[in-house]
């Protein structure tokens, strides 16, 4: 049992030590490209990675998340059953692509892409559903080392490929698209082959097994990517390929916040689940007090910094979209404090509220984004984003509450984590301009910080050892 729980702990560190160094590099390959390409073609990637980002979960019909339970299910034939949804999810793409390339001129004309986009789009569809399964199959065996280093091959060759045709090519679009997706096309069609070589099998019966448990939560997936994909698309439509470009370099500046978040979450939500099960709500209740009071410093300590990382990201061209950090930040805060009951609502085995909120959250977003950035531009979609995660928190609580979840965190104290957070936003918003002034606040809030650490050292070293373990 403990070897197995070692094996466990030891996967799940992998995961997210390896999500970690990804996502932080590739924060930090962006103020390459943004010296190397112009913002209209900036602008147009992250455009063309929004689509990709919707329509995958869409098309592929999400059926990777299937797996870990058909591994218990049909654990004498797993192959057969990887096989068959692999060749299910691949048809579905392929018969998608097949459509979208007849129309071809039609819908480039429409999303504002060049065809070859949606060339690459096509055929990047078809073959990622291999990737997406392996990955699945990979996590419920705990085998974390291919996972990594597949992981690990496919970001360096993607980026590497993509610096040496940036710098090599006059399209910068062009240079940047296929650069970053041709390794991943190549990679994701060797691993779709070999799980179809390996199974040898197409099954009414796993597909139809597949969709049951898939079907529900592409609804969920899908609006947590229009919630934060679908802002560039719009933008694109109403605007124009440079103000997706000033948008989408300040938002992964607070995507920062966000990586940290699913970092802490990944052991967080485990610990929660133990101590629920052991009937220990108050332990979560004493925990959740420095856990959340962590959370607020990071963000309180990038929003404080927004113009000075989004001038080392973008450099100065790019300075003019430093207000769009701070309400970003605050609608990635809301989701953390969403989290904490979602995460009740997981335990008590309640899921099927997330596709419906979700849904309206994300129908939302875009209704909004459709009355708002025609008439106030790019940086209002950042507010949209804002309004809809408050929105999303405030009923995954009142449904917790509902169901009696939520005493398990203390209410008052989140919501004045909220209010304060947000006054905090606007003040360093109203300094941005004020360099002396700005720092001058930030160091008399560092040494407010240490002093009150510094009178509570016990109960410091305490937190410190428990979250440790």
């Amino acid at each position: 049992m403990k070897e197995n729980g070692s094996k466990v702990l030891k996967a799940g560190v992998w995961y997210t030590v390896c999500s970690f160094l990804i996502k932080g590099m590739a924060f930090l390959t962006t103020p390459i490209f943004t010296r190397l390409l112009s913002k209209g073609e900036i602008g147009d990637f992250a455009t063309l990675g929004s689509w990709i980002s919707i329509l995958s979960v869409v098309v592929t019909l999400n059926l990777a998340n299937s797996v870990p339970l058909a591994r218990y299910d049909y654990k004498k034939n797993f192959d057969g059953f990887i096989s068959s949804i692999t060749l299910f999810s691949i048809s579905c793409t392929f018969l998608f692509s097949t459509i979208v390339f007849v129309f071809r001129n039609y819908i480039s004309t429409f999303v504002g892409l060049p065809v070859y986009a949606l060339y690459i789009v096509m055929i990047y569809l078809i073959v990622s559903p291999g990737m997406e399964i392996l990955q699945a199959k990979l996590r419920i065996e705990m085998q974390y080392k291919p996972t990594v280093i597949m992981t690990f091959i496919s970001f360096c060759t993607s980026l590497l490929l993509a610096l040496l045709l940036v710098v090599s090519l006059e399209d910068g679009f062009f240079a940047r698209s296929i650069g970053h997706y041709l390794p991943i096309i190549i990679i994701d069609f060797l691993i779709s082959v070999s799980l179809i070589i390996r199974g040898k099998e197409l099954s009414i019966e796993y597909c139809k097994y597949a969709l049951v448990i898939s079907l529900p939560l592409v609804i969920h997936h899908l609006s947590s990517n229009i919630m934060h994909s679908s802002d560039r698309i719009m933008i694109q439509k109403f605007c124009d390929s440079e103000s997706v470009a000033l948008y989408s370099v300040a938002y992964s500046g607070a995507l920062i916040v966000n990586l940290i978040r699913n970092s802490m979450e990944s052991a967080w939500d485990p610990w929660v689940f133990e101590m629920m099960n052991k009937e220990r709500g108050f332990e979560i209740k004493r925990y959740s007090y420095p856990y959340i009071t962590l959370f607020s410093l990071l963000c309180i300590g990038l929003v404080s910094v927004a113009p000075e990382a989004l001038m080392l990201m973008g450099g100065n061209s790019y300075r003019e979209a430093m207000y769009v950090i701070p309400p970003v930040v605050l609608a990635y805060y809301c989701s953390m404090i969403y989290s904490l009951y979602g995460g009740l609502e997981r335990y008590h085995k309640k899921q099927k509220i997330f596709p419906f909120i979700g849904g309206t959250c994300a129908l939302i977003n875009v209704a909004l984004n459709y009355v708002v950035i025609p008439t106030f531009g790019y940086i209002a979609a950042a507010y949209t984003t804002l309004i809809s995660c408050f929105l999303e928190m405030l009923l995954h609580y009142l449904y917790s509450r509902k169901k009696g979840y939520s005493k398990v965190y203390s209410t008052p104290f989140n919501l004045l984590c909220i209010v304060l957070m947000a006054i905090i936003c606007l003040i360093m918003m109203s300094l941005y301009s004020l360099l002396v002034i700005r720092y001058a606040l930030i160091v008399i809030i560092i040494i407010l910080l240490l002093i009150i650490a510094l009178k509570n050292k016990q109960t410091v070293i305490k937190y410190m050892s428990r979250f440790s373990r």
